[in-house]
């Protein structure tokens, strides 16, 4: 991490790969990585179809973000800085919580990737005053459920989740752990 890790100019080292802020040439990376389908069929909130629209209104909004200040969202980046993910920390402010959310273009998967981004990126959640992470997995998504488990998570229940048409409806495992436990 560098020495300014909620700094503007931000950047984490993730093994060969690293998260970094959102730039504005972004939006055909972001095509690529979404616009299968694979993605979206484990985050309902993901777009489907995925085209340069809607990877245009999604850049716009996290750019608006970080001009605000706003550090909790981060491009995961290939070793030449494509971006190929994202993760980030929804955060409810009353309650010092903070909702964890990440995805990879599915080329990767299966590489480790993801779950070394989330244990690197977990320890700013104390800097970013969040005292609580919640996480959601799908109970089909057997990776991220590995994932959050890898990194402290601990089951606290499960909730049905409404998917887009024609997958229905699935259940998603809810998983909570300290802030605090990021940064040991």
């Amino acid at each position: 991490m560098n020495a300014d890790p909620l700094g503007g100019g931000m950047r984490i080292e993730v093994g060969e790969y690293h998260l970094s802020p959102y730039r504005p040439d972004d939006a055909g990376a972001l095509v690529a990585a979404l616009s299968d389908g694979l993605v979206a069929q484990t985050i309902p909130v993901i777009p489907l179809p995925y085209g340069p629209s809607e990877a245009a209104a999604y850049l716009s909004f996290r750019l608006r973000q970080q001009d605000q200040g706003f550090r909790h969202a981060l491009a995961i980046r290939k070793p030449n800085g494509t971006l190929c993910g994202a993760i980030d920390l929804a955060p409810d402010a009353a309650a010092q919580s903070a909702e964890l959310g990440y995805w990879l273009a599915p080329d990767l998967w299966g590489r480790g990737i993801t779950g070394a981004a989330v244990a690197a990126f977990l320890p700013t959640a104390p800097q970013l005053g969040i005292a609580l992470i919640t996480a959601r997995a799908l109970r089909s998504n057997l990776a991220s459920l590995k994932i959050l488990r890898r990194n402290g998570f601990r089951l606290i229940g499960v909730q049905h989740v409404e998917l887009r048409a024609p997958l229905g409806a699935a259940e998603a495992e809810v998983f909570e752990r300290e802030a605090r436990l990021a940064a040991a």
